[in-house]
């Protein structure tokens, strides 16, 4: 890991000055925590690379399914076991997908996708024939 941190530290000055690199390191995993960071968290270093002016932003991080750590997946995780007045509060608050939404409209931003057949679509396996006693 400290390895990777130098690395994207040495490549942190593109020498054309035309590419910049915001890497999230073990630094900022000490300082922000653990990840998945909540999506709020997401929306505000986009804001701030945003406020920076760049042409394009291009986020490789892949956002699986919601967001666990909103006050709506809360509200998910805590229905039928917290005390209704709780999950009213929480329903209040923002929802860090809209959030990491409103900070990515509008803006040059490219997300990194990844695409998978649903496993009921994937052909079935080759059969495997043994003779003789198994290995």
């Amino acid at each position: 890991e400290a390895a990777f941190d130098r690395m994207l530290a040495l490549r942190a000055a593109a020498p054309s000055g035309t590419v910049a690199v915001v890497a999230i390191d073990s630094a900022a995993l000490q300082a922000l925590g653990p990840w998945p960071w909540p999506r709020a968290r997401l929306a505000a270093l986009v804001d701030a690379v945003a406020a920076a002016g760049p042409r394009a932003v291009a986020i490789d991080i892949v956002l699986s399914g919601p967001d666990r750590h909103s006050a709506a997946g809360l509200t998910r995780m805590l229905d039928g076991v917290a005390p209704p007045g709780a999950l009213a509060a929480l329903a209040a608050l923002p929802d860090g997908d809209a959030v990491l939404a409103a900070a990515l409209a509008g803006r040059p931003v490219v997300l990194a996708a990844a695409l998978a057949a649903p496993r009921d679509a994937l052909p079935a396996p080759p059969p495997i024939l043994i003779s003789g006693a198994a290995p």
